[in-house]
């Protein structure tokens, strides 16, 4: 089966779905490149991809959510062609389940919120991250929801900037985008890749120059390339902090 590429962007507020080739054409200009190459030319500039059936869709950064794994889901103007949505089902017809799972959602939800850990609604995948840091590098965060550069600071001063990912078993990519100036006031990267159900991953702690050192073109950050900063004793972390229960 044949992959057909489109991209999804916002104008005007809406989410619009368009052919990668036309989109191309329409704002960078006209090639001669295949759908393949431009997709990866997306991605390297920061760009998200979704697989849905034999459609692979590219997010622009302004259709995905500062959780950086979220992907905005409203209703699409399609110019190509109408998209389907498939319907969700009802897990075998058992409301009963799904109504006490919703109901459960809701009540950890708006706890999670009163106790400052959620601060607004979008940016879920960011504010757990930067929760989990706060308590393990002891540390505040920022009061500030729009802080251009940190959203950390502990006793001592230092700033961090944590880069939060949550990675479905599907996703390849393992790389942060770091798009900072030299000179921006911060004394450390901390990257939190949690599992697909939110169980903690990965973690690591980079110094700030460190991080801009070994970032690739596009300000790509490859975790590979900062693997001494990652925390090998995770679990036991965890655990001496109270947070065995998001241990993967």
């Amino acid at each position: 089966m044949n992959k057909k590429f489109y991209v999804i962007t916002i104008v005007d507020g809406n989410a619009i779905k368009i052919k990668l080739k036309k989109w191309w054409r329409d704002n960078i200009g006209p090639t001669n490149k295949i759908s393949h190459a431009l997709f990866f030319a997306l991605l390297a500039d920061g760009w998200k991809s979704e697989v849905i059936g034999n459609e692979i869709l590219l997010i622009s950064a302004d259709a995905v959510n500062g959780g950086e794994e979220e992907i905005v889901l409203p209703n699409f103007i399609n110019q190509n062609e109408e998209f389907h949505i498939a319907e969700i089902n009802n897990t075998d017809g058992n409301f009963e389940l799904m109504s006490t799972l919703f109901s459960s959602f809701i009540e950890s939800y708006t706890g999670l919120k009163e106790h400052g850990i959620l601060r607004n609604q979008k940016y879920i995948t960011g504010q757990l991250g930067e929760w989990i840091a706060s308590i393990l590098f002891e540390a505040d965060i920022a009061t500030n929801g729009i802080n251009q550069y940190w959203d950390l600071e502990d006793a001592q001063g230092n700033k961090y900037q944590v880069k939060s990912h949550a990675k479905s078993h599907t996703t390849n990519a393992r790389w942060s985008k770091i798009e900072y100036p030299a000179n921006a006031p911060i004394n450390f990267i901390v990257i939190v890749v949690f599992n697909p159900n939110y169980k903690l991953q990965e973690l690591y702690k980079i110094p700030f120059e460190e991080a801009l050192n070994r970032c690739t073109s596009k300000y790509i950050l490859n975790w590979i390339r900062v693997n001494q900063y990652k925390f090998d004793n995770l679990r036991e972390l965890l655990q001496e902090n109270n947070l065995g229960f998001i241990a993967s």
